[in-house]
């Protein structure tokens, strides 16, 4: 996969300087556009996290290109299934029945299928073809969702994915910018209607009262922008705290949970996460880090490597060990759990109180912490 990046605003391209140029004995001073142009999509990953961040991810500011050769495959070609014409024959004399499944599934990759799907297309035995599944699911080839079968992604076709999202964001973006400015042509001539039909309203209904602090109309496109744009509002620690005894409380998550706060403890990536836990479990992965992202919680840290991970504040690593425990947990205990030393755990465990979202008990010179009640 070759892509191609167009820097197209100061903003974004004082930020890709600044992070590959940064400490160099000359400075660079580009104007206009800057096109990076690869065929490995590491540096379009990375540009794409570092606009992110500050909130530059628009066509005014940068535009993701693939610029791979099409295939010449159709998507109805992708699908054939071999039949037993002479060609069809020959190959199944050459393929044994392991790679035919193999070569159906990346065909129709991202799809599913059942066994007998797949026995049916490829008109190969029920039991040969649930064979040739079980090594290949062994081998690490395919995956399982219930009783459907599909290829299994690669960590190079993870960070492919991630790039393509970031490219379809940025197209639906530029789509929406472009239709919000059709739609404000649009707005301004019903606004000329509407002013000319408001001046021949009668007296009497321009008298009556209005009601203060409540707005009927429906907010505007350019309204709407500009509430879209605002920054996430700050969530108090109490409301963090809520999120996470109703996560915690909900057993869907408990593999998700358990890796990011008790496997990895501090931090965790989200393509060995995914790696880790399989396909089975990805909507929930994306569900809690999104939530947990959104309320403060963790927070995306670029500079550790390879390819940047979540970081846990030490307080909610603290707050999951108590969750888990259900009863009081000694101070000991806790600090061993978390790593933390006595002075930073001290500290943070005096806000969480200032903060009420912990409890302390001391009985016999044992102090002890639990969730509060709330």
């Amino acid at each position: 996969m070759s892509v191609k990046v167009i820097l197209r605003s100061p903003e974004a391209i004082k930020l890709f300087l600044a992070k590959y140029f940064d400490g160099k004995e000359f400075k660079l001073d580009v104007a206009g556009e800057v096109t990076l142009e690869q065929e490995k999509t590491d540096i379009a990953v990375d540009v794409f996290k570092l606009l992110l961040k500050e909130n530059l991810v628009s066509s005014k500011h940068v535009e993701f290109l693939n610029i791979t050769p099409s295939s010449a495959t159709t998507e109805n070609e992708a699908k054939e299934i071999p039949q037993d014409d002479v060609n069809g024959k020959k190959e199944r004399k050459t393929k044994s029945t392991k790679e035919m499944v193999f070569d159906f599934l990346c065909k129709i990759s991202p799809e599913k299928a059942t066994t007998t799907e797949i026995a049916e297309q490829l008109q190969i035995g029920y039991q040969s073809v649930s064979s040739a599944l079980c090594r290949l699911y062994k081998e690490g080839k395919v995956d399982k969702d219930k009783k459907k079968y599909f290829k299994k992604q690669n960590s190079e076709e993870v960070v492919k994915e991630v790039v393509t999202g970031g490219m379809q964001q940025i197209t639906e973006a530029n789509g929406q910018e472009e239709e919000e400015q059709r739609t404000t042509g649009d707005e301004a001539t019903a606004e000329n209607e509407e002013n000319q039909a408001e001046a021949n309203v009668s007296k009497s209904e321009d008298a009556k009262p209005k009601e203060e602090g409540i707005s009927k109309e429906e907010p505007t496109t350019s309204e709407k922008s500009e509430l879209e744009e605002r920054p996430l509002p700050e969530y108090t620690p109490l409301e963090k705290a809520k999120t996470m005894v109703e996560v915690f409380s909900n057993a869907r998550y408990t593999a998700v949970l358990y890796y990011m706060f008790f496997k990895r403890k501090g931090n965790f990536e989200v393509a060995k996460i995914r790696t880790s836990l399989g396909e089975r479990e990805a909507e929930n992965i994306a569900t809690i880090i999104n939530l947990f992202a959104t309320k403060g919680i963790i927070s995306f840290n670029e500079k550790l490597p390879p390819e940047g991970r979540y970081e846990i504040a030490p307080i909610w690593r603290i707050y999951a060990n108590l969750i888990k425990n259900v009863e009081p947990m000694e101070e000991g205990a806790i600090r061993t759990a978390v790593e933390l030393g006595d002075k930073e755990f001290q500290k943070i465990m005096k806000q969480a109180l200032a903060d009420e979202i912990v409890e302390r008990t001391d009985i016999k010179r044992v102090t002890r912490y639990a969730v509060a009640k709330m």
